[in-house]
């Protein structure tokens, strides 16, 4: 052929979707409906800390130093169709030290006293204490819990958003936001 046709085409421009960060009201109100515990579980230490859902099902009780209140995020989930393992973090800067509030690691402690000893997990599996749990359903459990409470329905993902601008309508500066994000 002559010419390139590829040439003449036009790339359609990605559509950017607002986001609707969760407020703190509609926390409370998620986190009092009738659900399962690892979901709700879940939903607190996203929304007290930013951290990816990979990163928090990730989560050893040696990641956690309740003494001076911080995470240590060092792996995450990796999923591919239906095979989990858990990798590195997405990137380097994804390795990170995270703060905690007394709330969340008292929330933390009494999730520990709930589990089997056997558990290294923070997310333990139900079938096996010594290995982690995987997320597959959080998604549709967190439309239901959205539903029960009625709440415009959101993603997981949704709670990273939120504790940005939570961050920020507190007056953080935004290397210190994209730090504990875990951004490059």
């Amino acid at each position: 052929i002559s010419e390139n046709p590829v040439h003449t085409c036009a790339i359609p421009k990605r559509r950017r979707v607002e986001i609707y960060p969760f407020t703190p009201e509609e926390i409370n109100r998620l986190l009092e409906q009738s659900g399962p515990d690892w979901v709700k579980d879940g939903i607190v230490i996203a929304f007290r800390t930013g951290m990816r859902l990979g990163e928090i099902f990730a989560l050893k009780w040696t990641d956690i130093n309740f003494d001076e209140q911080f995470i240590s995020v060092q792996r995450a989930q990796s999923r591919a169709g239906t095979k989990v393992e858990i990798k590195t973090t997405k990137s380097t800067s994804g390795v990170r030290r995270i703060d905690i509030d007394t709330k969340l690691a008292l929330h933390l402690l009494a999730m520990e006293e709930r589990q089997s000893p056997a558990s290294q997990y923070v997310f333990s599996s139900p079938c096996d204490p010594e290995k982690y749990r995987i997320p597959w359903n959080i998604s549709v459990q967190l439309r239901e819990l959205c539903q029960k409470a009625g709440i415009p329905e959101r993603n997981f993902h949704t709670l990273r958003h939120t504790h940005a601008s939570i961050l920020f309508a507190h007056g953080k500066h935004p290397k210190m936001v994209q730090e504990r994000l875990g951004h490059a």
